[in-house]
Protein backbone atom coordinates (compact mmCIF):
# COMPACT_ATOMS: atom_id res chain seq x y z
CA UNK A 1 0.00 0.00 0.00
CA UNK A 2 1.36 3.29 -0.76
CA UNK A 3 2.09 5.69 1.92
CA UNK A 4 1.12 9.28 1.01
CA UNK A 5 -2.40 11.10 0.55
CA UNK A 6 -3.27 10.39 -3.61
CA UNK A 7 -5.29 13.68 -3.23
CA UNK A 8 -2.43 15.89 -3.70
CA UNK A 9 0.26 15.28 -6.78
CA UNK A 10 3.56 16.46 -6.59
CA UNK A 11 3.05 17.83 -10.49
CA UNK A 12 6.21 20.36 -11.78
CA UNK A 13 4.07 23.35 -11.88
CA UNK A 14 3.00 22.73 -7.57
CA UNK A 15 7.14 22.06 -7.18
CA UNK A 16 7.50 25.55 -8.60
CA UNK A 17 4.57 26.83 -6.83
CA UNK A 18 6.21 25.58 -3.46
CA UNK A 19 9.50 26.74 -3.91
CA UNK A 20 8.46 30.29 -5.56
CA UNK A 21 6.23 30.89 -1.93
CA UNK A 22 8.97 29.26 0.24
CA UNK A 23 12.37 30.85 -1.22
CA UNK A 24 10.03 34.33 -1.22
CA UNK A 25 9.20 33.95 2.20
CA UNK A 26 12.82 33.07 3.24
CA UNK A 27 14.35 36.09 1.41
CA UNK A 28 11.62 38.80 3.03
CA UNK A 29 11.36 38.17 6.50
CA UNK A 30 15.18 37.01 6.82
CA UNK A 31 16.40 40.24 5.25
CA UNK A 32 13.84 42.45 7.30
CA UNK A 33 15.53 40.35 10.92
CA UNK A 34 18.58 41.22 9.83
CA UNK A 35 18.66 44.65 9.18
CA UNK A 36 16.19 44.90 12.57
CA UNK A 37 18.43 42.68 14.82
CA UNK A 38 22.03 43.72 13.71
CA UNK A 39 23.52 47.32 13.62
CA UNK A 40 26.81 46.83 12.44
CA UNK A 41 26.90 47.23 8.32
CA UNK A 42 29.70 44.86 8.34
CA UNK A 43 28.25 42.01 10.41
CA UNK A 44 24.94 42.50 8.27
CA UNK A 45 26.79 41.43 5.06
CA UNK A 46 28.66 38.50 6.90
CA UNK A 47 24.68 37.44 7.82
CA UNK A 48 23.74 38.22 4.39
CA UNK A 49 26.62 35.96 2.67
CA UNK A 50 25.82 33.42 5.45
CA UNK A 51 22.32 33.48 5.19
CA UNK A 52 22.09 33.12 1.52
CA UNK A 53 24.85 29.78 1.47
CA UNK A 54 22.24 28.46 4.03
CA UNK A 55 19.28 29.35 2.08
CA UNK A 56 21.62 27.66 -0.98
CA UNK A 57 21.96 24.64 1.13
CA UNK A 58 17.80 24.31 2.36
CA UNK A 59 16.60 25.00 -1.35
CA UNK A 60 18.79 22.34 -2.67
CA UNK A 61 17.53 19.59 0.07
CA UNK A 62 13.85 20.98 -0.61
CA UNK A 63 14.28 20.17 -4.12
CA UNK A 64 15.28 16.53 -4.07
CA UNK A 65 13.02 16.00 -1.52
CA UNK A 66 10.01 17.21 -3.43
CA UNK A 67 11.37 15.72 -6.82
CA UNK A 68 12.14 12.48 -5.16
CA UNK A 69 8.57 12.44 -3.89
CA UNK A 70 7.16 13.33 -7.42
CA UNK A 71 9.73 10.55 -8.83
CA UNK A 72 8.03 7.96 -6.54
CA UNK A 73 4.75 8.77 -7.30
CA UNK A 74 5.57 8.19 -10.93
CA UNK A 75 7.34 4.86 -10.25
CA UNK A 76 3.88 3.86 -8.36
CA UNK A 77 1.43 5.54 -11.03
CA UNK A 78 3.51 3.16 -13.38
CA UNK A 79 3.10 -0.32 -11.03
CA UNK A 80 -0.41 0.50 -10.69
CA UNK A 81 -0.80 1.08 -14.55
CA UNK A 82 1.31 -2.21 -15.31
CA UNK A 83 -1.90 -3.84 -13.36
CA UNK A 84 -4.38 -2.25 -14.73
CA UNK A 85 -2.89 -3.48 -17.75
CA UNK A 86 -2.26 -7.31 -16.73
CA UNK A 87 -5.55 -7.70 -15.06
CA UNK A 88 -7.17 -6.02 -18.28
CA UNK A 89 -5.93 -8.53 -20.34
CA UNK A 90 -6.88 -11.14 -17.96
CA UNK A 91 -10.42 -10.55 -18.37
CA UNK A 92 -10.36 -9.93 -21.82
CA UNK A 93 -8.82 -13.90 -22.02
CA UNK A 94 -11.29 -15.02 -19.60
CA UNK A 95 -14.33 -13.55 -21.23
CA UNK A 96 -13.54 -14.06 -24.48
CA UNK A 97 -12.76 -18.17 -23.74
CA UNK A 98 -15.59 -18.62 -21.14
CA UNK A 99 -18.05 -16.70 -23.52
CA UNK A 100 -17.30 -18.47 -26.39
CA UNK A 101 -17.44 -21.88 -24.75
CA UNK A 102 -20.79 -21.13 -22.79
CA UNK A 103 -22.31 -19.85 -25.99
CA UNK A 104 -21.88 -22.79 -27.70
CA UNK A 105 -23.07 -25.44 -25.13
CA UNK A 106 -26.08 -23.14 -25.56
CA UNK A 107 -26.63 -23.06 -28.88
CA UNK A 108 -25.71 -26.91 -29.39
CA UNK A 109 -28.32 -27.79 -26.55
CA UNK A 110 -31.09 -25.55 -28.17
CA UNK A 111 -30.16 -27.51 -31.46
CA UNK A 112 -30.90 -30.18 -30.20
CA UNK A 113 -34.03 -29.45 -28.28
CA UNK A 114 -35.07 -27.85 -32.07
CA UNK A 115 -34.02 -31.04 -33.84
CA UNK A 116 -37.21 -33.13 -32.58
CA UNK A 117 -35.46 -36.13 -31.86
CA UNK A 118 -36.32 -38.27 -28.92
CA UNK A 119 -33.99 -36.37 -26.38
CA UNK A 120 -35.10 -35.59 -22.89
CA UNK A 121 -35.98 -31.83 -22.89
CA UNK A 122 -35.70 -31.54 -19.10
CA UNK A 123 -32.39 -32.77 -18.83
CA UNK A 124 -31.62 -30.37 -21.64
CA UNK A 125 -33.12 -27.39 -20.23
CA UNK A 126 -31.40 -28.06 -16.96
CA UNK A 127 -28.05 -27.70 -19.16
CA UNK A 128 -29.08 -24.26 -20.35
CA UNK A 129 -30.03 -22.93 -17.09
CA UNK A 130 -26.34 -24.22 -15.49
CA UNK A 131 -24.54 -22.42 -17.99
CA UNK A 132 -26.67 -19.15 -17.98
CA UNK A 133 -26.39 -19.61 -14.23
CA UNK A 134 -22.53 -19.74 -15.28
CA UNK A 135 -22.42 -16.62 -17.31
CA UNK A 136 -24.31 -14.38 -14.61
CA UNK A 137 -21.36 -15.45 -12.12
CA UNK A 138 -18.56 -14.91 -14.51
CA UNK A 139 -20.23 -11.15 -15.38
CA UNK A 140 -20.58 -10.72 -11.31
CA UNK A 141 -16.83 -11.84 -10.73
CA UNK A 142 -15.93 -9.53 -14.40
CA UNK A 143 -17.16 -6.61 -12.43
CA UNK A 144 -15.88 -7.38 -8.81
CA UNK A 145 -12.52 -7.44 -10.23
CA UNK A 146 -12.76 -4.36 -12.65
CA UNK A 147 -14.17 -2.54 -9.67
CA UNK A 148 -10.80 -3.90 -7.35
CA UNK A 149 -8.52 -2.92 -10.32
CA UNK A 150 -10.09 0.40 -11.21
CA UNK A 151 -9.89 1.78 -7.41
CA UNK A 152 -7.30 4.12 -6.99
CA UNK A 153 -7.66 4.63 -3.26
CA UNK A 154 -5.20 3.70 -1.14
CA UNK A 155 -7.44 2.58 2.16
CA UNK A 156 -7.33 -0.66 4.55
CA UNK A 157 -9.70 -1.32 7.20
CA UNK A 158 -9.22 -3.11 10.25
CA UNK A 159 -11.28 -6.49 10.45
CA UNK A 160 -11.60 -9.75 12.75
CA UNK A 161 -10.42 -12.28 10.58
CA UNK A 162 -12.04 -15.02 12.59
CA UNK A 163 -15.33 -13.51 12.72
CA UNK A 164 -14.53 -13.07 8.05
CA UNK A 165 -13.86 -16.57 8.90
CA UNK A 166 -16.54 -18.03 10.91
CA UNK A 167 -19.85 -15.80 8.61
CA UNK A 168 -18.50 -17.53 5.37
CA UNK A 169 -18.32 -20.88 6.89
CA UNK A 170 -21.29 -20.56 8.57
CA UNK A 171 -23.22 -19.73 5.19
CA UNK A 172 -21.29 -22.63 3.07
CA UNK A 173 -22.13 -25.01 6.00
CA UNK A 174 -25.80 -24.27 4.83
CA UNK A 175 -25.61 -24.24 1.24
CA UNK A 176 -23.52 -27.42 1.16
CA UNK A 177 -24.83 -29.77 4.01
CA UNK A 178 -22.94 -32.94 2.05
CA UNK A 179 -19.38 -31.28 2.94
CA UNK A 180 -17.49 -31.56 6.35
CA UNK A 181 -16.02 -28.47 7.25
CA UNK A 182 -13.38 -27.91 10.40
CA UNK A 183 -12.04 -24.94 11.88
CA UNK A 184 -9.12 -23.96 13.84
CA UNK A 185 -9.89 -20.38 14.80
CA UNK A 186 -7.92 -18.21 17.94
CA UNK A 187 -10.50 -16.05 19.82
CA UNK A 188 -9.82 -13.09 17.72
CA UNK A 189 -7.17 -12.43 14.93
CA UNK A 190 -7.24 -7.96 14.12
CA UNK A 191 -5.96 -7.34 10.86
CA UNK A 192 -5.41 -4.45 8.74
CA UNK A 193 -6.55 -5.66 5.02
CA UNK A 194 -8.42 -4.17 1.77
CA UNK A 195 -12.00 -3.35 2.79
CA UNK A 196 -13.27 -6.60 1.02
CA UNK A 197 -10.92 -9.20 1.94
CA UNK A 198 -14.07 -11.16 3.02
CA UNK A 199 -14.44 -11.86 -0.23
CA UNK A 200 -11.15 -13.75 0.27
CA UNK A 201 -12.28 -16.22 2.22
CA UNK A 202 -15.49 -16.63 0.16
CA UNK A 203 -13.93 -16.70 -2.94
CA UNK A 204 -11.31 -19.56 -1.83
CA UNK A 205 -13.97 -21.84 0.00
CA UNK A 206 -16.28 -21.45 -3.59
CA UNK A 207 -13.06 -23.01 -5.04
CA UNK A 208 -12.87 -26.11 -3.15
CA UNK A 209 -16.06 -26.65 -3.92
CA UNK A 210 -16.21 -26.07 -7.26
CA UNK A 211 -13.83 -28.01 -8.38
CA UNK A 212 -14.69 -31.26 -6.48
CA UNK A 213 -17.06 -33.68 -5.23
CA UNK A 214 -19.10 -33.07 -2.64
CA UNK A 215 -19.58 -36.45 -1.34
CA UNK A 216 -16.44 -37.16 1.35
CA UNK A 217 -15.18 -33.91 0.98
CA UNK A 218 -13.46 -32.04 3.83
CA UNK A 219 -12.82 -28.57 4.02
CA UNK A 220 -10.35 -27.33 7.05
CA UNK A 221 -10.20 -23.30 7.83
CA UNK A 222 -7.53 -22.21 10.08
CA UNK A 223 -6.27 -18.93 11.21
CA UNK A 224 -3.02 -18.76 13.00
CA UNK A 225 0.12 -16.10 13.54
CA UNK A 226 3.45 -17.26 11.77
CA UNK A 227 6.16 -14.58 12.34
CA UNK A 228 4.55 -11.63 13.03
CA UNK A 229 1.98 -12.17 9.91
CA UNK A 230 -1.44 -13.87 10.46
CA UNK A 231 -1.94 -16.86 7.68
CA UNK A 232 -5.17 -18.14 6.80
CA UNK A 233 -5.15 -21.54 5.83
CA UNK A 234 -8.01 -23.08 3.72
CA UNK A 235 -7.01 -27.27 2.87
CA UNK A 236 -9.63 -29.40 1.38
CA UNK A 237 -9.40 -33.18 0.77
CA UNK A 238 -10.44 -33.38 -3.32
CA UNK A 239 -8.79 -33.76 -6.29
CA UNK A 240 -6.66 -30.63 -6.23
CA UNK A 241 -6.50 -27.39 -8.05
CA UNK A 242 -6.59 -27.59 -11.76
CA UNK A 243 -3.17 -27.70 -13.44
CA UNK A 244 -4.30 -24.71 -15.41
CA UNK A 245 -5.32 -22.80 -12.56
CA UNK A 246 -1.49 -23.79 -10.67
CA UNK A 247 0.18 -22.28 -14.11
CA UNK A 248 -2.36 -19.36 -14.59
CA UNK A 249 -0.98 -18.45 -10.95
CA UNK A 250 2.57 -19.41 -10.66
CA UNK A 251 2.76 -17.48 -14.26
CA UNK A 252 0.69 -14.46 -13.13
CA UNK A 253 -0.84 -13.87 -16.23
CA UNK A 254 -2.26 -16.09 -19.23
CA UNK A 255 -0.64 -16.47 -22.32
CA UNK A 256 -3.15 -17.16 -25.71
CA UNK A 257 -3.34 -20.82 -25.05
CA UNK A 258 -3.75 -20.71 -21.51
CA UNK A 259 -7.44 -19.75 -19.86
CA UNK A 260 -8.28 -19.61 -16.31
CA UNK A 261 -11.73 -20.85 -15.55
CA UNK A 262 -12.98 -18.64 -13.46
CA UNK A 263 -12.06 -15.28 -11.99
CA UNK A 264 -12.03 -16.30 -8.49
CA UNK A 265 -8.41 -16.97 -7.89
CA UNK A 266 -7.64 -13.24 -9.58
CA UNK A 267 -9.88 -11.93 -7.44
CA UNK A 268 -8.28 -13.27 -4.21
CA UNK A 269 -4.86 -12.27 -5.27
CA UNK A 270 -5.59 -8.65 -6.15
CA UNK A 271 -6.92 -8.40 -2.92
CA UNK A 272 -4.27 -9.87 -1.34
CA UNK A 273 -1.69 -7.60 -2.94
CA UNK A 274 -3.80 -4.81 -2.07
CA UNK A 275 -3.66 -5.63 1.48
CA UNK A 276 0.33 -6.53 1.17
CA UNK A 277 0.08 -9.78 1.77
CA UNK A 278 0.95 -12.99 -0.15
CA UNK A 279 -0.85 -15.88 -1.95
CA UNK A 280 -0.30 -19.52 -2.55
CA UNK A 281 -1.70 -22.42 -3.37
CA UNK A 282 0.33 -25.66 -3.34
CA UNK A 283 -0.55 -29.74 -3.22
CA UNK A 284 -2.35 -31.04 -0.21
CA UNK A 285 -0.90 -34.42 1.30
CA UNK A 286 -2.05 -37.27 0.28
CA UNK A 287 -4.67 -35.39 -1.74
CA UNK A 288 -6.39 -31.83 -2.17
CA UNK A 289 -5.44 -28.26 -1.88
CA UNK A 290 -3.69 -26.02 0.54
CA UNK A 291 -4.92 -22.35 -0.69
CA UNK A 292 -2.22 -20.27 2.08
CA UNK A 293 -2.96 -16.65 2.53
CA UNK A 294 -0.33 -14.21 4.40
CA UNK A 295 -0.85 -10.60 5.68
CA UNK A 296 1.21 -8.79 8.17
Amino acid sequence: MLGFDRSFRLTPATIAICYFVLSSTWILFSDRLAVTLIDDPSRVAWVQTAKGWFFVAVSALLLYVLVSRSQRELEQSNERLDAVVQQTSVLHRVLRHNLRNTCNVIRGTTERLQSGDDVDDAELLAIVADETDSLVELSEKTSQLRTLVLDERDHTAEIDLVSVVEASVDEARETTPGVEFRTELPRHASVEVHPRFALVVDELLENSLEHNAHDELRIDVSVRTVDGATVLEVVDTGGGLPEIEQDVLELNVERPMLHSEGLGLWIVRTIVTASGGEFRMVDNDPRGTVARVSVP
